[in-house]
């Protein structure tokens, strides 16, 4: 076999398969904070889909991952993501802000960089009625 096609096939394998994907299985880790208006959303659910640069939808059935923010003290509307590879994700919450009486809801991408895979990021979802 030819010196060019033997490389170009080892480059194909390489390329389809040296590829990483965003998902569980990973060190990296989200401390995720969920606010409207700068006020913790207590008990706001956090969905995740993994490879997602752009927002998926409201269909939270099309996500991977969900979540719920802590109620009280320290996890009032917070919450802790582990183990995830390097790749794009988008946050998508869904809540509720007891001191207007309104549903709230809202994401932001993120991308766990190569050289982030195993540090503990922080991430603000901004939600709006």
């Amino acid at each position: 076999m030819p010196l060019f096609i033997r490389n170009w096939s080892y480059l194909t394998w390489l390329l389809f398969f040296g590829c990483k994907k965003a998902g569980m299985g990973g060190d990296a880790g989200i401390s995720v904070y969920v606010r409207h208006h700068e006020v913790a959303i207590p008990g706001a659910t956090v969905y995740v889909k993994y490879n997602e640069k752009e927002f998926p939808g409201t269909d939270v059935t099309k996500y991977n991952l969900s979540v719920v923010c802590g109620d009280s003290g320290h996890s009032s509307g917070h919450t802790h993501i582990r183990n995830l590879k390097q790749g794009y994700y988008y946050f998508y919450s869904v809540g509720f802000d007891s001191s207007l009486m309104q549903a709230v809801s809202g994401g932001i991408s993120l991308h766990i960089k190569h050289s982030e895979r195993k540090k503990e990021a922080e991430l603000n979802i901004p939600v709006t009625e």
